[in-house]
């Protein structure tokens, strides 16, 4: 029978050992990296991820207009043809998600001095570009002495953490007195 000498057997151990290597400064010593490919704490998160994608440290957003934003829109109803029209200030609250996807409403009541007034309310929906380039739907819902309601399509711009937003267009009704044109209108602007 062969025996494998004492001293022999810490050698033999140690050569079966898994080894650890260190891939990146883990802000510790223990030498552990996060599964995001960031270190322990305080290492350097952001570090290339798991995947071999650049990682992001989880705190900064994929658009950068990505967030909440509150302002003020005013919202117009003008009748060209007889030049006469009621303009109302809304509260203006829009929200931008990660991806660029922009969603808000506004909603006042526009008096035509006091022969009648309408509850005039928009809600949008669109995107925003990484540039600040803004555009979608606004979509128009109104109530007087009948409820009714129109699509428009808004455009904007983004500029030092401000979102602005507007849309003119011209629909044509037919009234108890014939074909009328009425304009609807918004320009206003939100910031975080």
């Amino acid at each position: 029978m062969r025996t494998t000498p004492r001293f022999l057997l810490p050698l033999l151990l140690a050569a079966c050992a898994p080894v650890v290597a260190d891939l990146g400064s883990s802000g510790d010593d223990t030498g552990i990296t996060g599964a995001d490919g960031a270190g322990g704490a305080g290492g350097a998160a952001g570090a290339a991820g798991s995947d071999g994608t650049e990682g992001n440290d989880g705190n900064l957003p994929t658009n950068p207009w990505e967030g909440a934003y509150s302002g003020e829109i005013e919202l117009s109803l003008y009748y060209p043809d007889w030049d006469w029209g009621a303009i109302c200030v809304a509260d203006l609250d829009l929200e931008v998600d990660e991806d660029g996807l922009l969603s808000g409403n506004a909603s006042c009541v526009a008096d035509f001095v006091g022969v009648y007034e309408v509850d005039y309310t928009v809600d949008f929906e669109g995107e925003v570009n990484e540039d600040g380039d803004a555009s979608g739907i606004a979509y128009g819902s109104f109530d007087s002495d009948r409820a009714w309601s129109e699509d428009f399509s808004f455009e904007g711009s983004g500029r030092n953490d401000t979102i602005s937003v507007r849309f003119e267009e011209d629909r044509e009704y037919e009234g108890n007195r014939g074909t009328y044109v009425l304009t609807y209108g918004g320009d206003g602007a939100a910031s975080r």
